[in-house]
């Protein structure tokens, strides 16, 4: 992965071995800068966001989200995330059944009752275009859902762990 952004994603900001220098970004900043990113997504999808467009709605200067991302696709990706995973919820119901049957309503929900949904098909499409996307897409998203704890699926409420991480996200590319 080439950096973390604030959501903790695919954008340079705050990579490793980075100095802190100036003043410390702002996570309402940041918060501000997903937002704005995630509402240009849903409502026209990634063709129709522009980075200068994200800092205008958010209430920044572009550098600030150039600081932050270093390509659209990088902030969509982030954008998406941090969307989607406040609309999951870790179940913990107390077996790893009852934690996976919550786990996957709550991502069926987001899927088909939220504009999350419509992001993540353009996303994915995008990606099959977008060589910088679909790289960041790979390390993005399985880190940011748990890795190997299984945290996306609700495993990790019930100490189930995997025992190896896929090389690949999807088994055609």
């Amino acid at each position: 992965m080439s950096g973390g952004g604030p959501a903790g994603g695919s954008g340079n900001a705050g990579g490793s071995g980075a100095s802190a220098r100036g003043r410390p970004r702002s996570e309402a900043a940041d918060r501000a800068i997903l937002r704005a990113a995630t509402d240009l997504l849903a409502e026209r999808g990634l063709a129709g966001m522009s980075m200068e467009e994200v800092a205008a709605r958010a209430g920044v200067g572009k550098a600030t989200v150039y600081r932050r991302w270093r390509s659209r696709g990088a902030l969509a990706l982030d954008a998406f995330m941090a969307e989607f995973q406040a609309l999951q919820p870790l179940p913990d119901t107390g077996t790893l059944r009852g934690d996976l049957l919550a786990a996957l309503r709550a991502w069926v929900r987001a899927v088909t009752r939220t504009p999350a949904g419509r992001i993540l098909a353009g996303l994915i499409a995008a990606a099959q275009e977008d060589p910088e996307l679909a790289a960041a897409w790979r390390p993005g998203c399985w880190s940011r859902c748990g890795g190997s704890t299984g945290s996306c699926c609700g495993a990790r409420s019930s100490g189930v762990r995997f025992r190896r991480r896929p090389t690949r996200m999807w088994p055609w590319t």
